[in-house]
């Protein structure tokens, strides 16, 4: 019939489906599964017997329901159903209103004082200043969240409505509440909200409490609101107008189309409290634009057909199916503004027969074949859709010609060009009559310029390039114009370019471009921290020597003058080109001399001196982690956090991947290479 959702209203006074897992968290306490179920089943038989044989209700006397809830499977089973034709599952959960089972639980897990009082003690409202009721009632509402949302549902209904209706003595609640209760209702209301916003759906409530009278109590303006009745004399609704105001959506559940179980309502032949089978009619009247305050609101959410059980036992499942198979085709249509002429009536493929039993046949995907009929100057044109299967209906109505329109001519056309605008007059005639129906001047935007590239061309280090440029094919005027990139120069890495093959060379013999010491030489020779081993050769295979290594050091340091004089060291002289560069050296910190009285000058330095006077003039800066991968390095050694600290910093990574290689003697490339990239970064 065209419909897209099915809700089911299994928390609405009777509380009739349970989960697999109905353990509850709340009130730093835990409910559990057992418990939990137990209380629901007890609430269920307190309402069960309160509608049934207590109840003095002729259609419910003498009864008792044959069932207290659907199980998980059960639930799982109509989802998957749903999803299998196009029908998606709205759960819908009442409270604080219509939730006399869910008290009654409420009060065997312990939950005292949950009962709403007005005038009276309500049966059915919730107590909203009791806060463990509150607490216990949105954890369940959370877990059954979750799970609809888990299995794809998008919208979930918090009800909302009729609060406290049996606690005032015959007066209506809302009116009767005052505004404190009032904003208690709406916080509680708004938080339900949140949960379900939270799982990502959309919230849904029935109209009559938001936005009550003259209460100023503000509504989350995401939900969604079922306008299913606008009150009446004393009874003071919101109009949809103010939930328009708020932002709030509107479903047009119009109450006047009810379908409840042995009521008088509007799908009952006359003032008869029995269903008739084929009464569709009073579908006729309903418009889904037009609301119950009646408004007419252009673009609702939707609509909605509801079928109440009030009396559950004054229709048999059969006799209700039976009596809403063609209402709810019709409603259908009418939601389309659609009208009922030549609705199908017929029984269809897995649908219900008239008799309200399943028809047994295969259901299967309908393929429609369309006969249009086309509409003349005064007959509506419309069509009909008909399936191998035989079902049909009738849909796509449109209006009639009147004049019969020609296809629209071009006259006084004038082209457009690149820059400039054309135009021409769009005329339609009657083709009955030839008379001129309409004239309008279109406007035929400029074409705009055909480009084509003018290839650019890539600077080089030596050569300026092109950026692309652009020229109109149709025209020839330049649209782009192309600008010079400068020349982008050579960038020289151990004395190779890294874009072109130029290379540089160097003074000294045994120093070639390529030489990972290329760069480090170079600058060290800039710096004034060597000069080389001779005026063409700089020796990068030379061992270091303690003397060139403090030399380099306190050269790379902009070689500062001592600050003390005395010279403890016996084999360090005045005229030694290394003098100065020692006494600094020592008052550094960098290094204190092989003894106290001999410095060693001309002993090599190993790897592990050279990363250790580096960091020591660089102020022992602390190392960010103790991880290294060497297998050669123990924690306790002198220059264990000198080694970290180069590794780091990528002055060094070792020998090998495994090894760092501690005692292996320094060459001088290796030295100024160090100096380079510490002193060079």
């Amino acid at each position: 019939a065209g419909y897209t959702h099915l809700q089911l209203a299994f928390g609405n006074d009777g509380f009739r489906f349970v989960l697999d897992d109905m353990t509850i968290e709340a009130n730093g306490k835990t409910y559990t599964s057992d418990e939990v179920k137990a209380a629901i089943e007890l609430g269920n038989e307190e309402y069960n017997k309160s509608h049934t044989d207590n109840s003095g209700d002729s259609f419910c006397a003498g009864h008792t329901f044959a069932k207290n809830a659907l199980t998980e499977s059960e639930m799982d089973e109509i989802i998957a159903h749903g999803k299998s034709v196009g029908i998606e599952i709205v759960p819908h959960l009442n409270m604080p209103g219509h939730m006399d089972a869910l008290l009654d639980a409420m009060v065997e897990l312990g939950i005292e004082g949950a009962h709403f009082t007005g005038y009276t003690t309500s049966d059915r409202s919730l107590d909203l200043e009791n806060a463990e009721a509150v607490a216990f009632l949105q954890a369940l509402l959370a877990k059954y969240a979750e799970y609809f949302s888990e299995n794809g549902s998008k919208y979930f209904h918090i009800g909302a409505d009729e609060y406290g209706n049996d606690a005032y003595s015959g007066n209506m609640g809302f009116p009767s509440m005052g505004s404190a209760l009032y904003a208690k209702f709406a916080e509680f209301v708004n938080a339900n909200a949140a949960i379900v916003e939270g799982y990502g759906m959309t919230a849904r409530a029935w109209n009559d409490g938001i936005y009550y009278g003259s209460y100023t109590a503000e509504f989350d303006p995401d939900i969604e609101i079922t306008y299913w009745s606008s009150g009446w004399w004393g009874y003071n609704l919101a109009k949809t107008s103010k939930f328009i105001e708020k932002g709030n959506g509107l479903i047009n559940t119009h109450g006047d189309y009810y379908f409840i179980l042995g009521a008088n309502d509007a799908f009952t032949e006359g003032n008869s409290t029995a269903h008739t089978p084929g009464v569709y009619l009073p579908a006729e009247s309903y418009d889904i634009t037009r609301f119950m305050d009646g408004s007419t609101v252009e673009d609702p959410v939707g609509g909605m057909f509801c079928v109440w059980g009030d009396h559950p036992f004054a229709e048999t499942e059969t006799e209700v199916a039976a009596n809403i198979r063609l209402a709810l085709r019709a409603m259908a249509l009418r939601m389309d503004d659609l009208p009922l002429d030549g609705m199908n009536t017929g029984v269809v493929e897995g649908g219900f027969n008239e008799d309200g039993t399943i028809n047994g046949a295969t259901a299967h995907e309908h393929s429609y074949t369309a006969v249009v009929t086309a509409p003349t100057c005064t007959e509506q044109g419309y069509t009909t859709y008909t399936c191998e299967c035989g079902d049909s209906y009738v849909a796509d109505y449109t209006d009639a010609l009147g004049h019969t329109e020609g296809e629209a001519v071009k006259e006084n056309e004038k082209a457009a060009d690149c820059v400039n605008d054309g135009s021409y007059d769009s005329v339609v005639y009657c083709t009955v009559c030839g008379e001129e129906l309409s004239r309008e001047t279109v406007t035929i935007p400029a074409t705009g310029h055909t480009e084509e590239i003018i290839p650019g061309k890539d600077a080089t280090c030596t050569e300026d390039g092109l950026t692309e440029g652009k020229k109109c094919t149709v025209c020839g005027e330049t649209t782009v114009e192309q600008e010079v990139i400068p020349a982008l120069g050579h960038d020289f890495v151990n004395g190779e370019c890294t874009r072109c093959d130029a290379t540089l060379t160097s003074k000294f013999e045994d120093v070639k471009a390529g030489d990972f010491f290329f760069d480090p030489v170079e600058w060290a020779v800039e710096e004034g921290i060597t000069t080389g081993a001779t005026a063409t050769t700089f020796d990068p295979n030379g061992n270091c020597q303690r003397a060139h290594v403090v030399t380099f050091l306190w050269r790379a340091a902009g070689s500062p003058e001592p600050t003390k004089a005395e010279n403890p060291f016996t084999d360090v002289k005045e005229t030694d080109f290394f003098y100065k560069a020692v006494l600094w050296a020592v008052e550094e910190g960098i290094t204190n001399g092989l003894t106290t009285t001999t410095f060693g000058p001309y002993a090599e330095c190993n790897r592990a001196q050279v990363v250790t006077f580096l960091w020591r003039a660089m102020k022992k800066p602390a190392p960010a982690s103790t991880e290294h991968p060497f297998t050669d390095v123990a924690e306790d050694q002198f220059y264990f956090q000198a080694m970290l600290w180069a590794v780091e910093n990528g002055i060094t990574n070792g020998l090998t991947n495994t090894t760092f290689g501690p005692t292996s003697v320094c060459n001088r490339a290796q030295v100024v290479t160090f100096l380079y990239r510490t002193y060079n970064k």
